[in-house]
């Protein structure tokens, strides 16, 4: 049976405690192959975050933004879905990334997949200028969670591009039928934990050097104090961390709902 064939057999129930749990339990025992992935990607995501905190609030600027980071993003994610699934010497994480040509269809699927926030992002302008009305505040929290859901639908597509296998996006469609909530509520815990993680680190510090009133000044440090950095580099660390343990957790999803059945030896010499 080929990785996206079968089907004719009823979706099985993912188990999300246990998806979650492989996600950080992969990332913790490929660290360092992680830290390589994410490297070059993460200094890029930082000196975008740099440039762009100066820029002037236009919507083009935005979308510019947006782009970029999807580009960015997309090559860790080659790299770290490639490492997670074939696990061979070929397929290890190098400094300087290598995406190949499965970066530009990967790209292609990401970018479009990205149109889906901008309804969100459109709507959230309004509150640029002050506290919405809670029919606003309503219609971004469902745009958001549509955008969501249909990034998490079509996920196992990028696993498939990223690893040279046939399956797209109406193949992952068929594949997560029955699990979409579940696949959400995975992603909603492993974000929770490192939110969890960070806050309990703020309080912590602010405990021991009261003096330092970190919560207050986050917000309103310049681009040229120390926290400023210390701020925009943390902030990209921890989505680092969140884009790498979630893409191990798709990968156990592919594996948990059928989806990898693939020979890597073949795939492999077929490829690399």
């Amino acid at each position: 049976m080929s990785t996206v064939d079968s089907d004719l057999v009823p979706p099985a129930k993912l188990p999300v405690w246990q998806t979650v749990k492989a996600g950080y339990g992969e990332t913790t025992r490929n660290f360092g192959a992680f830290l390589t992935a994410a490297a070059v990607p993460f200094a890029l995501s930082v000196t975008l975050a740099a440039i762009m905190a100066e820029a002037p609030e236009r919507r083009s600027l935005t979308l510019l933004r947006s782009l970029l980071e999807i580009m960015i993003i997309a090559v860790f994610e080659v790299a770290w879905y490639r490492h997670l699934l074939l696990k061979s010497p070929e397929t290890r994480p190098r400094l300087l990334p290598r995406p190949g040509r499965r970066l530009v269809p990967y790209l292609g699927y990401a970018w479009l997949l990205g149109a889906a926030s901008f309804p969100a992002l459109i709507a959230m302008e309004p509150f640029a200028e002050g506290p919405g009305s809670a029919l606003q505040i309503a219609i971004v929290i469902v745009l958001v969670g549509a955008a969501l859901y249909l990034n998490i639908r079509f996920t196992f597509a990028f696993i498939w591009i990223a690893v040279d296998e046939s399956g797209r996006l109406g193949d992952s469609w068929r594949r997560t039928k029955g699990n979409g909530l579940r696949l959400l509520a995975a992603l909603a815990l492993i974000a929770m934990l490192i939110l969890g993680v960070l806050l309990v680190g703020i309080f912590l510090l602010e405990f021991v050097f009261p003096d330092t009133m970190i919560m207050t000044r986050l917000g309103t440090t310049d681009a040229d104090s120390g926290l400023h950095w210390v701020s925009l580099t943390s902030g990209q660390a921890l989505t680092y961390l969140l884009y790498g343990v979630g893409c191990a957790a798709f990968v156990q999803a592919l594996r948990s709902l059928g989806g990898w059945t693939g020979d890597q030896r073949e795939i492999l010499e077929r490829f690399d």
